[in-house]
């Protein structure tokens, strides 16, 4: 076995320099919090897994769904809303379990405790949490929590609440980055979301300790569970799929047109209804809300040029998979019917979720020189006017003075709200937001979004482009002198199809790039996993 040398694991080093630890106990020992526990190093690595490597799964019920197979698998008495399990057996083997066991308090054997249950978890402001006080699966079980957001200041909120029998506080702690907090599984306990001034997440870790070997091995048995479930639904196809009678079908889509808009250039907005009958769009629903509910958490971009749309919660597919539905064959027909051409291709097909505590923005998905439509589905059954949520969509008016980044002048073109299998349809180039839900909207509003390109080579071109971009920025790597020609070229060509590399060129180095992005991902992964792991084979 070897001992890991990076960076990463240098606080595995006894001489690793960190503050002394400090215990306090509060409640008749039911309480122990342990500050300075895990030098900083071991937080910044834990800190960059959970944000960076987590895959978060949305516990809140929907009525609607026909079942809820991965969130009523980790349901939590708490409500909180974000979740990301980890494997318990992974976890019993690093470092980090090794100090938070040793910190276990000493009201019982220490080294008896095992973790049943570990999880990421996110806190975002507004967050309906409750009080949960049914947390015991055996009666000495204790649950710990460790925060791990830095920076956290007296304003922000997001403290620990523990009651005491009569409905009082017992204790109540600051959500400070390090600290660690056990308590007896009968504490009735809640975390308050942040403040409204606090646009980010609030990350930690939570986890369920017990004695019991019956209860450890329920704990391990649940987590195989979910890791099946996730497995499962990584091979279902797409709903809605194609037949040659969907080929062969002639939908009058001037029947279906509710209102149609255009802006001072020309270019076009449609929204149409009654596509699919509400069978389809539940079944649609229940493909991408209740079988792909794991979304990825995208941070509140603080910066001022504002041209990113600030969706926070997206859930990516394969577009592959969606090529093969009858609602690639719709699509294609809807765009052809608002631009009145033909030859569009996705090159992004994704499901959005917006709360009413988000804060989206004023975009553009293409650049004024792409031709570029996109087109959204509304997923929301009993949706009503007054819950909002519509999209936006806006002209900038030129002012005779330059403006600053963020400080545009916008006036509205139109409105279009959200009403469940509604199709909205425009060109990318014109400025929109999807303005989130009311406050008294409780769940989340859930849009199914394509973006399309005028033909399949633009399209693949698209995709290696944003792949060239996006991957080697994240990864801190530069760009190979080839790969910058190509990139160059990709950005000159975008809007000349005939500019551009052949297709099957681009094609072979669509997937040459999305193996090494996908393997570098992987890497990254492992790297970060190091934080956790004290050996390797």
């Amino acid at each position: 076995m070897l001992i890991f040398v990076s960076l990463s694991f240098l606080w595995l080093s006894t001489a690793a320099t960190k503050a002394e630890m400090k215990i306090s106990k509060y409640y008749n020992d039911k309480i122990t919090t342990v500050d300075n526990l895990l030098p900083e190093s071991a937080l910044i690595g834990l800190s960059d897994f959970v944000a960076h490597y987590s895959t978060w799964i949305y516990q809140r019920h929907d009525p609607r769904r026909r079942n809820e197979p991965i969130s009523q698998a980790t349901s939590n008495g708490a409500n909180i809303q974000w979740l990301s399990h980890l494997n318990v057996s992974l976890f019993e083997e690093t470092q980090t379990w090794d100090y938070l066991r040793d910190a276990v308090p000493d009201h019982a054997p220490a080294q008896s405790y095992r973790p049943y249950s570990v999880s990421s978890f996110l806190v975002r402001r507004l967050d309906p949490h409750r009080l949960s006080d049914d947390e015991c699966r055996h009666s000495d079980d204790l649950i710990g929590v460790l925060f791990l957001t830095r920076g956290w200041l007296k304003n922000d909120y997001g403290e620990l609440l523990l009651s005491d029998s009569n409905g009082g506080v017992a204790a109540s702690f600051m959500p400070y980055r390090g600290r660690v907090v056990f308590w007896q599984c009968d504490v009735p306990f809640v975390f308050r979301p942040p403040g409204m001034a606090y646009k980010q997440g609030q990350y930690g870790i939570l986890l369920k300790l017990t004695r019991s070997d019956v209860v450890y091995r329920s704990g391990l048995k649940h987590y195989e569970e979910i890791e099946k479930l996730y497995r499962a639904y990584n091979f279902l196809e797409f709903p809605l799929p194609m037949t040659n009678d969907d080929v062969k079908d002639e939908m009058n889509l001037t029947l279906h047109l509710t209102r149609k808009y255009k802006d001072r250039f020309g270019r076009g907005i449609a929204v149409y209804d009654n596509i699919l009958n509400e069978d389809e769009l539940d079944e649609l629903r229940s493909y991408l809300v209740d079988y792909h509910d794991t979304y990825h958490y995208q941070i509140h971009d603080e910066s001022t040029e504002e041209d990113s749309d600030n969706v926070q919660w997206v859930s990516g597919l394969p577009t592959s998979l969606f090529l093969r539905s009858r609602l690639w064959l719709l699509t294609q027909k809807i765009a052809a019917h608002l631009s009145n051409e033909t030859g569009w291709f996705p090159y992004d097909v994704a499901l959005n979720i917006i709360r009413s505590v988000d804060y989206t923005r004023i975009h553009k998905d293409c650049d004024d020189n792409e031709n570029e439509l996109t087109l959204l589905i509304y997923l929301n059954p009993n949706y009503s006017v007054n819950d909002h949520g519509e999209t936006v969509f806006l002209e900038e008016i030129p002012q005779s003075t330059p403006i600053s980044p963020g400080n545009e002048v916008y006036e509205l073109i139109a409105a279009v709200r959200s009403r469940y299998g509604r199709f909205c349809i425009f060109n990318g180039g014109i400025p929109h937001s999807a303005r989130p839900p009311s406050i008294e909207f409780v769940g989340a509003r859930y849009t199914f979004a394509v973006k399309l390109s005028k033909s399949i080579q633009i399209a693949k071109a698209k995709s290696l482009q944003e792949i060239l971009e996006g991957g080697y920025s994240r990864s801190h790597r530069e760009i190979s002198g080839a790969m910058k020609e190509l990139h160059d070229q990709l950005l000159e060509g975008i809007d000349e199809e005939n500019r551009l590399p052949p297709l099957d060129f681009l094609a072979e180095q669509l997937n040459i790039q999305s193996d090494l992005l996908l393997k570098e991902r992987y890497e990254k992964r492992i790297r970060a996993l190091q934080y956790f792991k004290k050996f390797v084979d």
